[in-house]
């Protein structure tokens, strides 16, 4: 499947960014008749993958040319429930094209698009099948526009070799075929694109395939001349630098587009700073941290209209009102199990919370018509972020979401409450449902966690700390901050070497040691209180061996709820 993907993805990039349907009529005889429906809100999109490879695909497409390049690249094709409707975003195949590649490098899964945001989830088996998945995703397009990522890697059944990990697709730069895919990067490799001040745009240079040569003299969809030649040898991210790079070009009034030396770089003149901005617009999908630029704006042009942004609405939008009558719910256990009940708007969307990572019981699920026009944007950033709770529920009701529920650690809490905020219902979902730990109950988490890792020592049967115990007593200090009205309880143990008596007097005058260690690093003295325990609380009895009478010699930290 992979390779049929990757052979077609030129296509789908070529599709989603033409400007009209005139653009492909340029290269065929025949006109383009495209038949569409009303725009769809919100613009939904799916493809679920069974355990036996069948890929189905369900929502809308922009175009019958788009659903069969989606349905092409699909090695074991089930259902197609897709239809076409307009409203598509700018690169809805590019990224539709790109979610594919990642799920087919899953065992089961579900890609989702729900107006807004890109989801994809599902089972690999093996860390192998994992990392090959992530890597993927890392590489497209999808990474970029910030889609969640939520695949599970299980342990693999069988103990037979895993095979090496295919090489994942491209970011935006596919090749035309196999052979191509694998064609080793040539520095060598130089292309440019040209405009003059009439709009005539040169290319010159190298180009990885036929396709991709003849789409981007038909897409400047003006007066062209094209000196380039196909030539092996291009670097992964040619096709997406070119492609969108050259849309940035052509909202400049002059300019030029490069590749050379294995960099990019776009120069020119854009009529103001409105313009430049708009060019700059276009390549927002892909990394440009490498690239130069110079491009110069001139005097505001009145009746100039700024080219739009191809970027996503920006995810604080205000939120439209819910309907009172519409009602979702996702509760979350502590066992993990999810359970959603009420309204969803699609088949689709109904599928992918299905899919979601996890036990997810959607039987309360039905789906209605009505639904505010952000539902789905809400509904999958809330259960993302329901996902890291510990336990909680995600609710619209009366018109208004809202998130409650205890996150582990607080700055977990922090970045959930961060992440709803940019949600389109962001003032509903507010600060106050989502709560950190307990500060005494985070602040023994910390102590357990660090004295499980890494023990106080001192050196021989002395009080004096070994090396190392200073950055662990800098931890410790750090986790006493966070519950600044607990008493704190430092407790010294000892093996059974020596006498009962100086056991406990070096059990005592250790744990008087780590007091004065704390007070100095800023824990109130009123707070510490020591204590010996001398050899009476082994953890090895009768140890033999000096490891398991080293175990013996430890301190122990505890804090109760107050310091009286």
């Amino acid at each position: 499947m992979r390779d049929k993907l990757l052979k077609t993805i030129a296509c789908s990039v070529a599709l989603a960014m033409a400007a009209a349907p005139a653009a492909f009529a340029a290269s065929s005889s025949q006109p383009v008749l495209l038949v569409a429906q009303a725009d769809a809100a919100p613009y939904l999109w799916s493809a679920t993958k069974s355990a036996d490879g069948t890929i189905s695909l369900a929502g809308d497409v922009p175009s019958t040319d788009v659903r069969d390049v989606l349905t092409d690249g699909i090695d074991k094709l089930g259902s197609d429930g897709t239809k076409v409707t307009t409203g598509a975003p700018a690169d809805f195949s590019a990224n539709a094209v790109a979610a594919l590649t990642v799920l087919s490098d899953l065992d089961s899964g579900v890609v989702m698009f729900d107006g807004t945001s890109w989801t994809i989830s599902g089972v690999v088996a093996g860390a192998d099948k994992g990392a090959t998945a992530q890597a993927a995703f890392d590489e497209s397009p999808l990474k970029a526009h910030a889609a969640a990522y939520k695949v599970v890697v299980r342990a693999a059944e069988t103990t037979v070799a895993a095979a090496p990990a295919k090489a994942p697709p491209a970011a935006t730069a596919p090749a035309a075929s196999a052979a191509t895919a694998a064609a080793t990067t040539s520095p060598a490799y130089a292309w440019s694109a040209d405009k003059a001040a009439d709009g005539t745009i040169t290319f010159t240079g190298d180009v990885p395939n036929a396709k991709l040569k003849g789409f981007l003299v038909t897409h400047v969809a003006g007066k062209s001349v094209d000196n380039s030649t196909v030539a092996d040898g291009a670097p992964k991210d040619f096709v997406g630098g070119a492609l969108y790079g050259l849309n940035a070009l052509m909202a400049l009034d002059s300019g030029k587009l490069s590749f050379a030396d294995g960099k990019w770089q776009l120069s020119g003149a854009a009529k103001s700073d409105d313009a430049k901005k708009s060019a700059m617009g276009q390549l927002g999908v892909i990394d440009t941290k490498a690239w130069t630029f110079d491009i110069k704006a001139g005097a505001p042009a009145v009746a100039a209209t700024p080219a739009p942004a191809t970027a996503a609405p920006a995810a604080t939008a205000t939120a439209a009102p819910a309907p009172a009558g519409y009602a979702f719910a996702a509760t979350k256990s502590q066992d993990g199990a999810l359970v959603l009940t009420g309204d969803v708007p699609s088949a689709a969307l109904k599928a992918h919370f299905s899919a979601f990572a996890g036990k997810v019981d959607v039987a309360g699920l039905a789906v209605s018509a009505n639904a505010p026009s952000d539902f789905s944007a809400n509904a999958v950033g809330g259960l993302n972020a329901l996902d890291e709770l510990e336990a909680g529920q995600l609710q619209l009701a009366d018109g208004k979401w809202s998130l409650k529920g205890n996150a582990p650690t607080p700055e977990l809490r922090d970045s959930i409450v961060a992440s709803l905020g940019k949600l389109p219902a962001g003032a509903s979902f507010g600060a106050t449902g989502v709560e950190g730990p307990p500060p005494l109950e985070y602040c023994r988490l910390l102590l357990a966690q660090t004295l499980d890792a890494s023990a106080i020592r001192f050196d021989g049967r002395t009080p004096r700390f070994a090396k190392g115990s200073d950055a662990v007593l800098d931890t410790v200090a750090k986790a006493l901050a966070i519950c600044p009205d607990a008493r704190v309880n430092v407790a010294g143990a000892t093996d059974a070497d020596g006498g009962a008596d100086a056991n406990m007097a070096l059990s005592v005058a250790r744990a008087e040691a780590v007091v004065n260690a704390l007070g100095k690093r800023g824990i109130a003295s009123k707070r510490l209180y020591a204590i010996g325990y001398g050899e009476t609380l082994p953890l090895v009895a009768k140890p033999v061996k000096p490891a398991d009478k080293a175990k013996n010699n430890r301190i122990l930290i505890t804090v109760d709820a107050s310091t009286n």
